[in-house]
């Protein structure tokens, strides 16, 4: 082999070390050259590519040490996808669930103070706690009745201390005058002349 061949594949070797810019590639290359003119031209072009080497190789430390930007989109496994998508499924049905359970116990306590709390005035009924606890609703009640007693008190007023009492029965027009839009004064008012008419 002449000089002018072996300058020519000397020059090609380099050329494709440069346009691939990688250390695989520089391997490849300084093999190929050593297998065909021996080892001192394998480390000329060694030599000659070792900056276009070091160059790539900071690169790409730095490219991966790079820590990822607020805006920039996450890349996720399939596995964490779902993984992530079950934790949302979980969530949204026990978040369904405690929502049932907290309509039901509001039902339960609308059902015991329609039944039981007839003769408090209606602004009191909120003071009733959102559960279905029979014991805990009838605690509530003796509550709620103690803090009508002293408001009527305080008002100048006597309530009877009458414990449970149902609601009263017939037609809406018997049942008295609509209370919800009345002053609190006017309501308990209200309420003290329907316990003096029964």
């Amino acid at each position: 082999m002449d000089e002018a061949q072996v300058k020519q594949m000397v020059d090609g070797a380099v050329a494709a070390a440069v346009e691939a810019a990688t250390p695989a590639i520089v391997e490849a290359a300084g093999k190929a050259v050593g297998e065909s003119v021996g080892g001192q031209i394998t480390q000329a072009v060694a030599e000659g590519l070792k900056p276009v080497v070091d160059r790539v190789g900071k690169l790409e430390e730095a490219g991966a040490a790079k820590a990822p930007a607020a805006g920039d989109p996450q890349v996720i496994t399939v596995e964490e996808f779902e993984r992530r998508m079950a934790e949302r499924d979980a969530k949204a049905a026990k978040d369904a669930d405690a929502a049932k359970a907290d309509a039901a116990k509001a039902k339960a306590r609308d059902a015991y103070v329609a039944a039981k709390m007839g003769d408090v005035p209606a602004g009191y009924h909120g003071q009733m706690p959102a559960t279905d606890d029979e014991a805990e609703l009838a605690k509530a009640e003796q509550a709620v009745r103690a803090t009508f007693r002293a408001d009527a008190k305080a008002a100048g007023m006597t309530v009877p201390d009458v414990g449970e009492r149902p609601p009263s029965s017939g037609s809406p027009a018997a049942a008295g005058p609509d209370t919800e839009k009345m002053p609190p004064a006017r309501k308990l008012a209200t309420a003290l002349k329907a316990e003096a008419a029964e």
